[in-house]
């Protein structure tokens, strides 16, 4: 059953723990965070900048260190009210992608529309601490990369 196929009052069970796979992978937390970050409120669409949409100055610092620790140079834009965009430049190109744009690349995610976003399936390779780290998705915008 899909998250939207239910209603109020279905019964839905969960699990308290998932265990871990047998062969894990760790990323810097850093990097966890924007997968998330990115996924949910990010833009990287081909032949457009890399962008990066929020009201929240905690995940604006936390986007903009972990894109610079990729080697990307990130810039901001101011917005209407309190949201601003986060312009990740520094991505090489389409023959020699470098920063973000290749690390999404080697992910196999870069490209992907609003609708088509889904966690990449190294992801699920993550420890389940680091795993934890992703759930910011479910506070964005994109919250239904995590039902895909």
């Amino acid at each position: 059953v899909r998250a939207k196929d239910l209603g109020v009052g279905d019964r839905l069970a969960i699990a308290r723990r998932l265990p871990e796979p047998a062969r894990t992978v760790e990323w810097p937390d850093d990097r966890v965070a924007l997968l998330g970050q990115l996924i949910g409120d990010g833009s990287y669409l081909l032949g457009q900048s890399l962008r990066y949409t929020t009201a929240s100055e905690e995940n604006s610092e936390l986007v903009t260190r972990a894109a610079r620790e990729l080697g990307a140079k990130v810039s901001r834009i101011r917005g209407q009210g309190g949201w601003h965009q986060l312009f990740i430049g520094g991505n090489g190109n389409r023959w020699h992608p470098a920063g973000v744009n290749a690390w999404l690349r080697e992910l196999a995610i870069f490209g992907q529309r609003s609708h088509q976003k889904r966690l990449p399936a190294e992801a699920f390779r993550l420890r389940n601490e680091q795993v934890a780290s992703c759930a910011p998705i479910s506070a964005t915008s994109n919250s239904d990369a995590v039902n895909q």
